[in-house]
């Protein structure tokens, strides 16, 4: 009865849990990354290969320099060619290639062109979801020199670490509910089982006594 349920409850918490999704609200993309000292204007980061979403995401990307937020750009997947894509562009203040706002945001270009930026990318998701992606997981930065309406990439960027966290993940409220059912199933299976082996614990103690009055 209790293996049974068991593999139940087990059976819910796998299908509460999505496995299908990528990327979910609550998870984390972060990554890590050290600068040369450059001239540079422009840091791209994304992620290679096209993705699929559900719902209508936003992702938020922050920047840091060590603990210090330099800037967050909130934005729906990149739209090219009828693909979806995942990126972010930080520009500095005399960039002169000029995204749309949605696409890209102006930081302090300070610390990364000194090279001493500590720095560090954290991507969350909103409204949505990845649900599958042409390479998830590889996650790529460099660094770039606006030049009219193009730019010229430098390698100024290392990237040092790249880490995906998944949010813990809570079963929906209708699940809860059957576990909580299947739960009080099984303790209540456990106290009958267990008021059964105290009866006859009992019970043969009460036939020994009784054996040993009757030969004395």
């Amino acid at each position: 009865m209790r293996g049974v349920l068991t593999l139940a409850i087990l059976a819910c918490i796998e299908f509460s849990l999505h496995a299908d999704i990528l990327f979910a609200p609550g998870d984390q993309i972060i990554v890590t990354f050290t600068a040369k000292p450059n001239t540079r204007d422009l840091l791209f980061f994304y992620m290679n290969g096209s993705i699929t979403v559900s719902g209508t995401p936003t992702f938020s990307t922050s920047l840091y320099n060590g603990g210090t937020l330099t800037g967050t750009l909130s934005a729906p997947p990149l739209d090219f060619g009828g693909e979806n894509f995942l990126q972010a562009l930080f520009e500095g203040a005399g960039a002169t290639l000029v995204y749309p706002p949605s696409e890209s945001l102006v930081v302090d270009f300070s610390s990364i062109n000194n090279g001493t930026i500590n720095g560090k990318v954290v991507t969350t998701i909103s409204d949505g979801s990845i649900v599958s992606a042409d390479d998830f997981g590889d996650f790529e930065m460099f660094d770039a020199l606006s030049n009219g309406n193009g730019y010229t990439v430098g390698g100024d960027i290392t990237v040092t670490s790249r880490t995906l966290i998944h949010a813990s993940q809570v079963p929906e409220p209708s699940t809860l509910g059957l576990l909580t059912v299947l739960l009080a199933l099984i303790v209540a299976d456990t106290l009958r089982r267990t008021s059964g082996s105290r009866s006859v614990q009992r019970s043969t103690r009460h036939q020994h006594v009784n054996s040993s009055d009757h030969q004395s």
